[in-house]
This record gives C-alpha cells, structure tokens and sequence, in this order.
C-alpha cells in the first residue's frame, strides 16, 4: 500500500493516494475484535469489551 501511495503522489494523484489509504484503514479496523474474553484471577471467564482491555491493564500496574 506504501508503495502505491508514493507511487501515486510522484505522478501527481494525490487524492487517489489518500482515499486508497482511507480504504485500507477501514479494512483494517473492521478486523478488530469488539469483544475479548478475560481470566480473571480465579480463572474464571467473563466477555469484555476489547476496549476495555487497556484500562483494565492500567488499573492493574
């Protein structure tokens, strides 16, 4: 993709590059998980919102 962004700007198609970098984002984000399943101390399993992982990381150090 990299290549083809520069590729894209040297012969002057600057809007293309950017909206093929915009579509690969998305395509990207779509990948993340929403939820994760967390152990918790006992061994338990609960679902968790996998944004929730990093403040529950933090609140742990």
């Amino acid at each position: 993709m990299s290549i083809a962004a520069i590729g894209a700007l040297v012969i002057g198609e600057a809007e293309e590059a950017a909206d093929r970098a915009r579509t690969g984002i998305k395509a990207l984000s779509s990948l993340v998980p929403k939820t994760a399943i967390l152990l918790d101390a006992q061994g338990q399993q609960r679902q968790v919102l996998a944004t929730a992982l990093l403040f529950l990381i933090i609140a742990h150090c």
